[in-house]
């Protein structure tokens, strides 16, 4: 299942895997933190199917999509009546996520006078809907998500320090996916079966210089935006294979990383291959010996790497 699934071929996913399955088997809040586009739902979503709550359900809210005046009533419910336009009951989010997981991204979001009442809520585990003076009863498992620094929030008095660290439980971090590059086509490989089924094609892989191009790119936008650009290309292939003329919207728009400056030569000459073999080892050290991530240092490909490896006896 896509959405439970945790993909890639790093030491880092890998981690990552065995993280969620040992949190999973607990019922301890979680607070996982990364930059947007990461997959911090997934993650979140693999812990629910990790847990005992499993067959229950798993409710998502994004705390940044909600008009303020409207965060009480989305939360806990309402009562008809309790507020113009409330034309009917509506149970909110926890009363739906009863037994299962509440799933809060960007949840410093959450105005400052609603987190109070988060705060009895995950104490207590009682509320009242508003508008209702019966007193709800639930028993959830709360996940929160956030690209933002929430430490730095409580300091700025903008979060309650007292929540912060009930949410806080434990910290589950999802690096970016240029610090994970061994990622990328793991990744590319599974969107572009994914796109196949949506689309009814045939796209079986990537040219060399395909793989190298995505390999370069800095992907800002993490795992959201090489899904979304994989969708596109196999949306608009015309064979079997992914080209890098099939990339090019994305390369305009992400253009790869250059030197900053150009290399001066000395009047007395250089030995060309000293220097080059001196800076695959620099990159590589760098790098903690990841030739993934030393040649993007290197603004080369993997493939043109490991021949100078070859070449150098490296």
């Amino acid at each position: 299942n896509a959405e439970i699934q945790l993909i890639g071929s790093s030491e880092i996913v890998r981690k990552l895997r065995e993280e969620v399955k040992v949190i999973g088997a607990t019922d301890v809040t979680v607070l996982i933190e990364g930059e947007t586009g990461v997959g911090k739902e997934v993650a979140a979503r693999a812990i629910h199917a990790h847990s005992q709550r499993a067959e229950r359900p798993f409710i998502a809210i994004n705390c940044a999509a909600i008009p303020r005046a409207l965060f009480e009533s989305e939360l806990f419910g309402h009562k008809k009546g309790a507020f113009t336009g409330a034309d009917s009951d509506q149970p909110g989010k926890f009363r739906l996520a009863h037994g299962g997981t509440l799933f809060l991204d960007e949840v410093g979001e959450i105005p400052r006078e609603i987190q109070s009442k988060l705060l009895r809520v995950l104490e207590e585990k009682t509320f009242y809907p508003l508008g209702s003076n019966t007193l709800v009863h639930v028993d959830v498992r709360i996940i929160c998500a956030t690209n933002a620094d929430l430490s730095k929030l409580v300091e700025e008095g903008k979060f309650r320090r007292d929540l912060y660290f009930r949410l806080n439980v434990y910290t589950l971090k999802i690096p970016p996916l240029r610090e994970r590059p061994e990622d990328i086509l793991s990744l590319t490989k599974y969107f572009i079966k994914m796109y196949n089924l949506k689309f009814s094609k045939s796209v079986r892989s990537l040219t060399p210089e395909a793989k190298a191009l995505l390999l370069e790119l800095p992907w800002k936008g993490n795992i959201r935006e090489l899904r979304n650009t994989i969708e596109r290309a196999v949306l608009f292939a015309k064979g079997k294979q992914i080209r890098k003329e099939d990339l090019a919207f994305v390369e305009a728009h992400q253009p790869v990383r250059r030197p900053a400056s150009v290399f001066e030569l000395p009047e007395e000459g250089i030995d060309l291959e000293e220097l080059e073999k001196n800076l695959i080892k620099q990159a590589l050290e760098m790098a903690k010996y990841n030739k993934t991530r030393a040649a993007r240092l290197l603004n080369i490909s993997p493939p043109t790497l490991y021949y100078r490896l070859q070449k150098y006896g490296l």
